[in-house]
C-alpha cells in the first residue's frame, strides 16, 4: 500500500492577500533602513526575504545575504542560520534541490557552532525533506531520525511530531505499513500533547486510511 502523504515542510507561506503583502514589504523596508545593524535588522531582512520568496527569488536571496553579513558582524548567529535556511527554501521553490541542501547544511553547521540543538534538529528535518523530494528515501530517513532523536532529547514536541510524521511518510513509500503506523501514532501522541486539533484530525484521517487498507 502506498499513500501519498506530503512531508510536513516548516516553510512559512507568503501571505495570499496582495495588498497586505505589499503593506508588509513596505513596512519591512522602512524598518531595515531605520534599524541599527543588530538582531532586529537581521530578522527584518529575513522577513523581507520570506515575503519575496515566491514573487522575486533574486530579491529574496539579496535580503538573505544582507542578513548573513550583518548577523556575522553582530554575532547574531541564529539569524545567520535562519538566513541560510531561507536561501535553502528559495532554491527549493526553484527546484534547485542540490543548492537547497547546500544551504540547509550551512544552516545546520551554524546551529551546531552556536550550540543550538533545536535549530540543529530542525535543520536535519529540512535536509531530509529535500532528499525525500529527490526520491532518496534512505538519506531522508537518516536525517529524519537524527532530527527526531534530538527533538526527543530536548523535548521539542512540535518538531518531534513533524519528524515522526515525515518518518511515517517514508515508511509508507517503502510499503512498510507496520512502521508507518507506529510513527503515525507517535506523531498523533505529540499533537495531542500540544492540542493541535487540525493536526490531530489529519493524523486520525491518515490512520483510518491505513486501517482500511492494511
Amino acid at each position: 500500500m502506498k499513500i501519498n502523504i506530503l512531508a510536513i515542510i516548516l516553510f512559512i507561506l507568503v501571505p495570499l492577500n496582495s495588498m497586505a503583502q505589499v503593506s508588509q514589504i513596505d513596512s519591512l523596508k522602512v524598518a531595515v533602513n531605520e534599524l541599527p545593524n543588530d538582531s532586529n535588522k537581521v530578522n527584518a531582512y529575513i522577513n523581507l526575504a520570506k515575503s519575496y520568496t515566491r514573487i522575486d527569488a533574486d530579491s529574496a536571496l539579496m535580503y538573505c545575504n544582507s542578513a548573513i553579513k550583518i548577523g556575522r558582524e553582530s554575532g547574531f548567529y541564529a539569524g545567520v542560520a535562519n538566513a541560510y535556511r531561507q536561501i535553502g527554501i528559495v532554491h527549493y521553490m526553484k527546484g534547485e534541490y542540490e543548492k537547497a541542501i547546500d544551504n540547509f547544511t550551512l544552516s545546520l553547521q551554524t546551529w551546531q557552532d552556536a550550540g543550538d540543538e533545536k535549530g540543529v534538529g530542525r535543520a536535519y528535518m529540512n535536509i531530509g525533506i529535500i532528499h525525500f523530494n529527490l526520491g532518496q528515501y534512505d538519506k531522508a530517513l537518516e536525517n529524519y531520525m537524527k532530527s527526531s532523536e534530538i527533538q526527543m532529547r530536548i523535548n521539542d514536541v512540535d518538531g518531534l511530531a513533524r519528524s515522526n510524521n515525515n518518518i511515517a511518510n517514508i515508511y509508507t513509500y517503502q510499503n512498510n505499513t507496520g512502521l508507518a503506523l507506529e510513527y503515525s501514532f507517535k506523531s498523533l501522541k505529540s499533537h495531542e500533547e500540544l492540542g493541535n486539533e487540525e493536526e490531530i484530525a489529519y493524523t486520525l484521517y491518515i490512520l483510518e486510511i491505513f486501517m482500511k487498507h492494511s
